[in-house]
């Protein structure tokens, strides 16, 4: 069994560095393209990687489009998920607060910016994101998905969020956390 394993390993291992190396670092960081349609009727995908100071914030504003899910997700900057029952380094629309005019608006900071669409990379200032728009009706529009994205710093973050953004206590990110690892234990069940 280890033997197989190891044989797995050799072969995506490279496969995963060669897809990064060309496909996501090669473009800028803290950018997120408009997403493409996944073949199978899967709805849309896009990706990139962040970069970012400990006095700075990506934040980026998306639209549903309709899709029945809407997920964004961190990643390490080899492709591994942070700790994620825990910790917000993914959310979806269930997870996250919606704005007033149904976009969702999500902050990725290194330090905890007390916002409640805060995705935590687990003290990473760089890494991988990904984000997935599933059962989008054929009315949707990849191209008008993305609304949003740019780098502030942490001092500037609140001034550049959409009014009615949710911003949490440290007890509100308790009691946010602690939904998230009942959730998680609920689909362990």
């Amino acid at each position: 069994l280890d033997h197989r394993a190891a044989e797995i390993l050799a072969k995506t291992a490279p496969f995963w560095v060669n897809y990064f190396d060309r496909f996501t670092y090669a473009k800028p960081a803290n950018v997120l393209e408009p997403p493409f349609a996944r073949e199978g009727g899967w709805g849309f995908a896009s990706g990139g990687h962040f970069n970012l100071a400990d006095d700075e914030a990506l934040i980026v504003t998306l639209d549903p489009q309709g899709a029945g899910y809407l997920g964004f997700q961190l990643a390490d900057p080899w492709g591994v998920a942070p700790e994620y029952a825990d910790r917000n380094g993914s959310l979806n629309q269930s997870q996250a607060k919606p704005n007033a005019d149904g976009t969702y608006t999500y902050v990725i900071s290194a330090k905890d910016p007390g916002v409640y669409n805060w995705l935590d990379p687990s003290g990473l200032d760089a890494g991988l994101f990904t984000v997935r728009w599933q059962a989008v009706p054929a009315s949707a529009k990849a191209d008008q998905a993305v609304r949003e994205v740019r780098v502030v710093k942490l001092s500037a973050l609140k001034g550049a969020l959409p009014r009615g953004t949710v911003f949490v206590t440290a007890e509100d990110r308790k009691a946010q956390l602690e939904e998230r690892a009942r959730s998680y234990a609920r689909r362990l069940e």
